[in-house]
């Protein structure tokens, strides 16, 4: 059963066009998607969105993407058995969202703490340096990321260093504001340092000196995936392990926050993460609510990086694909919503298209787009693109997202306005708040409008989170 609510409302200028007439796909929509769905769409979607996470830290332009491979057949029966998508809405849930289309952020907000998680990832030349940060912007800025090598953190380099002091120096003139170390699982490394008590004493003991030598606020886990694809007790040894260091932060009476950064497919959810046991041992989750819908062989189709909702003619593992389904999951398998942090992102994917005629959703494609890299753009190069003569711009009321095509070339991102849809799903919703990824690929320049940190800000402004 597939159940959505649809938030009509409409603020600013924010329909700069008229929604797409998915008729005129209709027809070669079912054909692809049915063959897309059934074969290999939902194994190959989440494992590319695993090699790009760990990749994605390398440049502050999402670079340096290479292709990897996997056996798409090992977890191809997990889709077999999907329903039309998967009824997790209670009738009160579907009546306070709908209560709330017509408030403010600061009205919907629930009595706990709302994060606005932002991850930084370290910087390469010309890129966003940690004094051009707003203390103020984050209410926790995650440095992304330093790997494991041989049961320890991987070493860092003296740019590094100096990164992580400057970040956590933000902390003198916002004294609230808590900067996180995220680790990385790399393969070999999360997988090899979980397998082994004497390992994980290892890991936890250089972590908490780490922790504590750059006076940090905590860790967040970036493993993708345990399980998946990789050893079934990964699974059970990862939750031995978050027991373990709950145990070493207690007795070192540190106030060490715990996060971990997980998967928003259902596909990897249910390999990857005992929920409930999880829950026991972390302060939050940060949902990777993005990477729904990209450029593979296998689904060579157009798609939203970042639905909030799916569309009505949407059905079985499809209609799973957004940030709606992903968060209400998460917290139906067992975490509670205000450990929830959902994932916004300031990057989109592009496309480079068949026909120029066809530029819908589920239109046909033949490879990436030739801006970005690797098909993924930063928020930068979507305004430029979006500058250019003879771009189109479509916000769709069914997605809550726009798109954006100029000949065969298309882009699907998240804008001012997708933006704000979400952060009010959050905030009607009861989340633990919103994370973003990242402050390095949104508008650190202003080139958009002449503000900086243009998503980010409209984020926390809806949220209603302030400082002052």
């Amino acid at each position: 059963m597939n159940i959505r609510v649809k938030q009509p409302v409409v603020i600013g200028n924010c329909y700069r066009g008229q929604p797409n007439r998915l008729w005129e796909v209709f027809i070669l929509k079912w054909f692809l998607v049915a063959v897309a769905c059934l074969i290999a769409a939902g194994a190959v979607t989440v494992y590319l969105a695993h090699y790009f996470m760990k990749t994605r830290y390398t440049s502050t332009n999402v670079t340096g993407v290479t292709a990897q491979h996997s056996d798409l057949n090992t977890y191809k029966g997990q889709l077999q058995d999907m329903e039309d998508g998967y009824s997790l809405f209670k009738q009160e849930d579907m009546t306070q969202i709908r209560k709330t289309d017509g408030l403010t952020g600061s009205q919907q907000m629930r009595k706990h703490s709302t994060k606005l998680v932002c991850y930084y990832t370290f910087p390469g030349p010309d890129g966003l340096v940690p004094d051009k940060i707003d203390p103020f912007l984050c209410t926790h800025i995650n440095i992304a990321a330093v790997g494991i090598n041989n049961s320890k953190l991987e070493p860092l380099s003296e740019e590094r260093q100096e990164v992580i002091k400057s970040l956590v120096g933000l902390k003198i003139r916002n004294k609230n504001l808590k900067v996180i170390l995220s680790v990385i699982g790399m393969p070999g490394g999360f997988g090899d340092m979980v397998s082994k008590s004497s390992s994980r004493r290892i890991f936890i003991k250089d972590l908490l000196w780490t922790l504590s030598y750059y006076s940090l606020d905590g860790v967040d886990f970036d493993w993708e995936f345990p399980a998946w694809p990789g050893k079934i007790s990964e699974r059970k040894k990862f939750i031995i392990f978050l027991k373990e260091l709950q145990g070493a932060v207690q007795k070192s009476q540190l106030n060490t926050i715990v996060s971990v950064a997980v998967a928003a497919q259902k596909t990897i959810v249910d390999v990857s993460y005992d929920i409930p046991e999880m829950n026991k041992y972390i302060d939050y989750v940060n949902l990777m609510a993005y990477d729904y819908h990209f450029y593979t062989e296998y689904t060579p189709l157009t798609g939203p990086n970042a639905p909030l909702y799916s569309l009505p003619s949407d059905k079985g593992y499809m209609s799973t694909l957004n940030t709606n389904w992903s968060s209400l999951y998460w917290h139906d398998r067992g975490m509670p919503k205000n450990k929830i942090v959902v994932g916004i992102p300031t990057y989109g994917h592009s496309f480079w298209l068949i026909n120029a005629e066809n530029h819908g959703w589920s239109a046909p494609a033949s490879g990436y787009g030739k801006i970005g890299s690797k098909g993924f753009v930063s928020y930068p190069e979507v305004c430029q693109f979006l500058h250019s003569t003879g771009s189109k711009y479509i916000f769709d009321k069914n997605f809550e997202v726009p798109y954006a095509y100029q000949g065969l070339e298309w882009i699907s991102y998240d804008d001012e306005c997708s933006v704000m849809y979400k952060a009010k799903y959050i905030a009607s919703g009861s989340y633990g708040g919103a994370m973003v990824f990242s402050l390095n690929v949104d508008d650190h320049q202003g080139v958009c409008a002449g503000t900086t940190f243009l998503l980010t800000t409209q984020i926390r402004n809806i949220l209603g989170v302030s400082w002052h």
